[in-house]
């Protein structure tokens, strides 16, 4: 993420250090003002996960085509399920671009079909950051004195190697040529 993020078009956004873990159980939230010149436009948010060197890594991306864009719209968008925790010591930053692509088709802002359509239109975007927000549901911290949760404590290996472990097994699957 982090060379996506050293992109023109990108506006990444992170927030304080992390003085505890923070576990989200489900899908993030973002609420986002956004302005546009052009009527088609893209909008794409990714949350990500930032560590003590700045290495930055997905949790969870969000993306909406817009057919009525304009000046100052309150834009919601749900990102991608993630049950995910933010550990101890790191940061949360959002980053928000005008389109993924190719991870979604590109979006000429015209109204054309990106698969016929052969002119492009740029568009400047304004975000308007004091009134956005990104939504997380979280988990409770525990009560002192009562285990961490499992999510994010170190992750403990099994005791006994899986091609032990019961139930039923699978047989091998074998190519035929045809």
């Amino acid at each position: 993420d982090s060379d996506r993020e050293a992109r023109p078009d990108v506006v990444p956004c992170a927030g304080p250090v992390l003085r505890a873990p923070l576990e989200i159980p489900v899908r993030p939230v973002v609420g986002l003002e956004h302005s546009s010149d052009v009527a088609f436009a893209d909008v794409f948010v990714r949350l990500c996960e930032v560590d003590e060197k700045g290495k930055s890594w997905n949790v969870s991306d969000g993306y909406v085509r817009l057919f009525d864009a304009g000046p100052h719209q309150a834009l919601r968008l749900e990102l991608s399920e993630a049950a995910h925790c933010f550990r101890q010591g790191t940061r949360l930053r959002l980053q928000v671009s005008g389109g993924s692509h190719p991870q979604h088709d590109r979006n000429l802002g015209t109204g054309q079909s990106s698969a016929f359509g052969s002119v492009g239109k740029c568009s400047e975007r304004l975000l308007g950051l004091s009134s956005s927000r990104v939504l997380l549901p979280v988990l409770a911290a525990p009560p002192s004195g009562d285990a961490p949760s499992r999510c994010c404590s170190p992750v403990a290996r099994p005791a006994v190697p899986p091609s032990r472990w019961p139930g039923p097994r699978r047989a091998p699957r074998r190519w035929i040529p045809g």
